[in-house]
């Protein structure tokens, strides 16, 4: 029988944001009605990473159950119905990941893709981060992290990949063979920033002459005035030798999505890690 999910999907970045939509999945032993065969191995479906400085001392949590380490995985939970229906939840740990895209697909192809950005400032470099695969104990419905592990230092252009690819054959209900497969990607980008230290705000008519200019406040959106046709967002950077430069990004007024009117920035904690404070421009 097909049990019946609602699917939340919980994004997020190192500031993770949130969003859920409904999804009707197959039970894991079960496509289209068909008893299907147990693969024989537990699902991957997540990670679990440890940061070390140079001295290999932990700079984040070694406990993977920890609310503070750093993880990202699907999390099947079951309701309190006594039904045996579950909800599936995107479970995160420690505020350091920023950009989460997933992709999940359900059915005799199953598919798990994670993508998430660490970025990172100078009191970083030298570090290696230790990456674990977090897997899906059906049986005793508990989650594990497996002893392998991918090794990767941090620096100024990097990332790590790690992956599960399953595969196993079934009879189905016309005797016929179908192949069925299970895959999980996960890919961690390692960014490399310097401190933000200011944000500034210019306002364009559709003459390209400056209308208005202002500085963000952190935590503010932007109202953009009637006569604006596009708006230009200066961040301001100090490297770690006290140098300062410039970034500019556009928006215009003709860029409806959401996505597009949204700048991610990201603010130095100050050791080392960042986080994430959406910038959104409005022209309504």
């Amino acid at each position: 029988m097909i049990k019946k999910i609602l699917t939340m999907l919980l994004a997020s970045a190192i500031i993770l944001s949130f969003s859920a939509c409904s999804l009707a999945v197959p039970d894991d032993d079960n496509v289209d009605g068909n008893n299907l065969p147990a693969f024989g191995t537990d699902k991957m479906v997540g990670f679990f990473a440890v940061i070390y400085d140079g001295e290999g001392n932990p700079l984040t949590s070694t406990d993977f159950e920890s609310d503070d380490a750093v993880k990202y995985y699907r999390e099947q939970v079951k309701f309190d119905d006594g039904t045996g229906d579950y909800y599936i939840a995107f479970t995160s740990g420690a505020d350091v990941l920023g950009n989460v895209r997933l992709r999940h697909t359900s059915g005799a192809d199953e598919g798990l893709e994670i993508d998430v950005d660490l970025n990172f400032t100078y009191e970083l470099e030298g570090s290696v981060m230790y990456l674990y695969g977090v897997y899906f104990d059906e049986e005793n419905w508990s989650y594990y992290v497996n002893a392998e592990l991918t090794v990767v230092a941090l620096s100024s252009m990097s990332g790590s990949e790690i992956s599960q690819n399953l595969r196993a054959t079934a009879n189905m209900d016309d005797d016929e063979e179908q192949t069925i497969t299970y895959t999980c990607s996960v890919n961690i980008d390692l960014i490399y920033t310097d401190y933000l230290t200011q944000v500034n705000i210019f306002e364009f008519d559709a003459g390209n002459n400056v209308i208005k200019s202002s500085t963000r406040q952190r935590g503010e959106n932007y109202q953009a005035g009637e006569n604006c046709q596009y708006v230009i967002v200066e961040q301001v950077f100090t490297d770690k030798n006290g140098e300062r430069y410039s970034k500019r990004s556009l928006v215009d007024r003709s860029q409806e999505d959401d996505e597009e009117r949204t700048i991610n920035l990201f603010y130095a904690n100050g050791d080392g890690f960042t986080a994430e404070d959406a910038l959104k421009i409005d022209f309504s």
